[in-house]
């Protein structure tokens, strides 16, 4: 919908669609993200995105959406952000 408001009705035309699993493709090791794809981890996310307040952690591996993306990190980022905007209002209120 944001495409069709920014380019016009042809942006909502889909002409192709490509999707590939990298996980086993040997050029990929090394890149700038890490998902948790370990099914032992259970609690890993949970920890990581409780935090220590009053330090939170924000990274694109843990983003609700876009994991591993610039723009996942864009939505954990906002939203460690408004942790701590809430917290600093929490404590503003209670002085």
């Amino acid at each position: 919908a944001r495409l069709v408001q920014a380019l016009g009705p042809q942006a909502a035309d889909i002409v192709d669609f490509s999707a590939r699993d990298w996980t086993h493709d040997r050029w990929s090791g090394g890149a700038y993200s890490d998902l948790i794809i370990d099914v032992t981890s259970r609690d890993a996310e949970r920890v990581i995105l409780a935090g220590a307040p009053p330090v939170h952690f924000a990274a694109s591996e843990v983003s609700p959406s876009f994991p591993g993306y610039v723009e996942g990190a864009i939505v954990a980022g906002r939203i460690a952000a408004g942790k701590i905007q809430s917290a600093i209002a929490t404590s503003a209120s209670g002085s």
